[in-house]
């Protein structure tokens, strides 16, 4: 029950997941001076930022910076705050190698070889590592089909499997072995970019003509499983799910 406009504005604030500059407790400090006192729900960290020409460094330095970073970030918010990454192996990887980090194969990679045990295996390290450095949402698996080889995100080798129930099983290991080290996941990028030509972040993207409804399939079998802890939509527009809006905007 709401009793306050405190309760309310807490309530709306932990709908809010936001990006952040800095690196070190000092910066942390000054983002959440910056909110005078606004509570919002969880930050995501990124590696670089790639707005500036060239990229420069962001949030993420070394372990040692990132850990002391998360921990005076979650010590000055009110409430648990949700800290997240994308972190699915390969190129997308925010905790490199470079940085100090163990590295980590790619999910088409793991897709070639097909095997649960070397799945949970990398799972098991990538959780460890969140864990340790207080981060507690990781933005994966990838649930996208490789319905389109050429595709954006088949190139940069995110894509598993064609076969959907594949994709589920190692999905399923995925979050589970995260869940085992109290690490929260998403699954993406509904409704599915594996048809998907073109960069959704580049522009406008239609797949209505080449989508299809195989590609839910994953989330399907994940929510049936009660094993799906969160979704990431894409700015992929499907006129035949939603005739007026991408799935970022649906509602």
């Amino acid at each position: 029950m709401i009793t306050s406009p405190k309760d309310k504005s807490t309530l709306i604030g932990q709908m809010l997941m936001v990006g952040l500059q800095g690196t070190s407790p000092e910066d942390a400090k000054s983002f959440f001076d910056s909110l005078d006192g606004r509570p919002i729900g969880g930050v995501i960290l990124y590696d670089q930022n790639m707005t500036s020409t060239p990229p420069s460094s962001h949030n993420i330095l070394s372990p040692a910076q990132v850990k002391a970073f998360n921990e005076t970030l979650q010590n000055l918010s009110e409430t648990p705050l949700l800290i997240g990454v994308d972190q699915e192996g390969g190129q997308v990887n925010r905790l490199k190698k470079e940085y100090g980090f163990p590295t980590t194969k790619s999910w088409a990679h793991l897709g070639k070889i097909n095997d649960v045990e070397e799945t949970r295996k990398q799972a098991e390290l990538t959780a460890q590592t969140l864990s340790d450095h207080g981060f507690n949402l990781n933005f994966a698996p990838v649930l996208d089909l490789t319905m389109n080889s050429s595709s954006f995100i088949a190139k940069k080798e995110r894509c598993f499997s064609n076969n959907p129930y594949i994709v589920y099983e190692h999905a399923k290991v995925m979050i589970d072995s995260h869940l085992n080290h109290r690490i929260l996941t998403a699954g993406k990028h509904f409704p599915g970019q594996g048809s998907s030509g073109e960069d959704t972040h580049e522009g406008f993207v239609d797949v209505s003509d080449s989508w299809s409804e195989t590609e839910l399939i994953p989330y399907k079998q994940l929510i049936e499983n009660q094993s799906l802890n969160a979704v990431m939509t894409s700015h992929l527009f499907q006129r035949g799910l939603d005739p007026d809006h991408p799935a970022t905007l649906s509602f």
